[in-house]
């Protein structure tokens, strides 16, 4: 009995992982609709570049308004988070506020 209990966790694990291979294959055949951009992701810089010291600002906003309408990020020289969020930036700041950004 030890034996058939142990096949059958094994071919319980196989059909999981065809099933999550055959959704993700299924998933990247998925269209955009007509009239949309396709989804992209852009990146500007990465964390080592801060943990080696890079501060300054690398773009503009509105150069990085032209990558999409949602991210986050920071301003230069450390001066804030940043989001940008339907288009617009804001910087929260430490009393519950936030401001736009132009």
């Amino acid at each position: 009995m030890h034996t058939q209990s142990s096949l059958c966790r094994q071919l319980r694990s196989v059909a999981s992982l065809a099933g999550l291979a055959l959704a993700l294959l299924l998933s990247s055949c998925a269209t955009t609709p007509q009239g949309k951009q396709p989804a992209t992701l852009t990146q500007i810089s990465a964390i080592d570049a801060l943990l080696a010291g890079g501060y300054d600002g690398q773009v503009t906003l509105t150069e990085l308004r032209r990558s999409g309408d949602f991210g986050i990020g920071t301003f230069h020289a450390l001066d804030g988070e940043m989001i940008l969020l339907d288009g617009v930036f804001t910087r929260p700041r430490p009393t519950a506020a936030s401001t736009s950004q132009p």
